[in-house]
């Protein structure tokens, strides 16, 4: 028998500007993101357009009001945050994981993204 050992959190990184938002409340943020505008950032605030059915991302610090922990998958090199309240309170049901792609607004300092 050759038997080979699993080595966990080896997969290539992810270099899609994207946003995962899983059904069960969880948002992912592509390492892309992570490297440039959420590297320092321990928190976030979520900003919401229903009109263009737009969510905001924006790093954030623990003096800002309104914010979210951002924490690191063990092995990842992405961030991620609870989300699940936000997403009722935008009025958006997920019935399976979407992943939406993501881009920077200088104007606004957040990642912006449509659901």
């Amino acid at each position: 028998m050759n038997f080979v050992t699993y080595e966990p959190n080896k997969r290539t990184a992810n270099l899609n500007p994207e946003i995962r938002i899983s059904k069960s409340g969880f948002m992912t943020i592509a390492p892309v993101f992570v490297e440039k505008q959420f590297k320092d950032a321990q928190y976030a605030q979520l900003l919401f357009d229903a009109e263009s059915r737009s969510i905001g991302i924006k790093p954030a610090s623990p003096q800002d009001m309104n914010t979210l922990k951002l924490s690191i998958p063990k092995g990842s090199k992405s961030k991620r945050l609870s989300v699940s309240g936000f997403l009722e309170f935008c009025g958006v049901k997920l019935t399976k994981n979407i992943t939406c792609t993501g881009e920077w607004n200088e104007a606004v300092g957040a990642v912006i993204i449509k659901v």
